[in-house]
């Protein structure tokens, strides 16, 4: 069992990203906002100001899909269904995707 982990800054893509979850059969799917640390320190944490200055004009905020899988080759599949529809995990400022193997899970049963 894998936790598979989905970070995407450019969040027009997520409902494509999350139908293609859907189609390799992952479930129990979660997606949480969540903020670049730089940004967050910089707009945050008065020590960290300076970094205004440095920061790119990047996005700030994205979308992270948490779920798990018995997949193993979740990463790879996700990849080449996503290519098929001309989104490049890939590419400059994307996102990433990643998997972390999960020892035991407690779950009800679904609704």
């Amino acid at each position: 069992m894998k936790l598979l982990i989905v970070v995407i800054n450019k969040t027009e893509f997520v409902p494509d990203i999350i139908s293609t979850l859907v189609e390799l059969n992952v479930r129990g799917m979660v997606v949480l906002e969540s903020e670049n640390v730089i940004h967050f320190l910089a707009q945050e944490v008065s020590i960290f100001v300076g970094l205004r200055e440095l920061i790119q004009p990047t996005r700030s905020r994205n979308k992270m899909i948490l779920s798990y899988t018995d997949n193993s080759n979740i990463l790879k599949d996700l990849y080449e269904m996503l290519k098929q529809i001309k989104i490049d995990l890939i590419s400059t400022g994307m996102g990433y995707a990643l998997t972390i193997p999960i020892d035991e899970i407690v779950e009800g049963p679904e609704e």
